[in-house]
């Protein structure tokens, strides 16, 4: 069973466990099941047949009709998908280049799909900024305006940058997505802000 993880002086993870792999047939066949009272000790043998089958042949990997073997990599919860994804890339590098004869290829990385949806959610931000500052000039038929709009959103958005950075919280689609979801909010209370302040200058 899994016991946590213990990390040493190099920052590494060790996973831990509790209990050990059978290294005989006869170990198994001891293994105690429970202890009953006037009976004593109910052994794995005494209540099943044990046998030992090599079933290595019934599962197998071929590559372009050569023998291979799947490796599968999974993060841990305190990581980012595209940092172990890197990490993963530049060590198949590495390795090929050190064994000759070796050959990795990637079947699937879902770094690739964080950077698209990543890309994606930052394209949609500049395309809607670009709106809103288009959409406020057309109907605002005011300059000045329109450009404290244009300078606030590309301000707020660095300085979130900046307060994530020194605050630890990494880039990622939730972060990104809260960003574009406060663009619309900056435009809108905006747009409140200089509504008022017209109607105010308007009131004298």
């Amino acid at each position: 069973m899994p016991a946590g993880y213990l990390d040493d002086a190099e920052d590494n993870s060790w996973l831990l466990k509790v209990g050990n792999n059978f290294s005989s047939l006869e170990e198994l066949e001891n293994l105690v099941l429970c202890n009953i009272e006037d009976v004593g000790d109910v052994r794995l043998c005494d209540v099943a047949d044990i046998t030992i089958v090599d079933n290595a042949d019934t599962t197998f990997t071929k590559l372009d009709g050569n023998n291979a073997i799947i490796l599968s990599l999974f993060k841990s919860s305190t990581t980012g998908t595209n940092e172990v994804s890197n990490i993963c890339k530049s060590t198949i590098e590495s390795l090929q280049e050190k064994y000759d004869g070796l050959s990795i290829m990637l079947m699937m990385d879902q770094g690739d799909y964080i950077t698209l949806i990543v890309d994606s959610v930052v394209q949609n931000m500049v395309i809607g900024a670009a709106l809103a500052i288009l959409i406020l000039a057309i109907f605002l038929r005011d300059f000045m305006p329109t450009i404290v709009v244009a300078i606030s959103i590309p301000l707020s958005v660095l300085t979130a940058l900046v307060a994530m950075y020194f605050s630890g919280i990494s880039l990622n689609m939730m972060t990104l997505s809260g960003m574009a979801l406060g663009i619309g909010m900056l435009v809108d209370n905006s747009i409140v802000v200089i509504e008022n302040i017209y109607r105010l200058r308007g009131r004298g």
